[in-house]
């Protein structure tokens, strides 16, 4: 199962961001690097406890994280 989400990650990656497999890859390490240091703040927002009671995550919250993420 791990192995079938990270290829969905890397060719979500290639596909959506215009990343070359290489940087796919290495971005995705990054992502998994950082929800594993967050994996408790991801889970409370994912349930509805985090960033200061706004519910859960929406694709409307995600991608606002995702962009804040990002600086953009």
């Amino acid at each position: 199962m791990q192995e079938q989400l990270w290829g969905q990650l890397v060719q979500t990656l290639q596909d959506r961001a215009g990343l070359d497999p290489e940087k796919a890859q290495q971005v995705a390490q990054v992502v998994a690097d950082f929800a594993q240091q967050h994996a408790g703040d991801l889970l409370g927002m994912a349930t509805g406890g985090g960033q200061g009671g706004q519910g859960g995550l929406s694709a409307e919250n995600v991608q606002g994280m995702l962009g804040k993420l990002m600086g953009r």
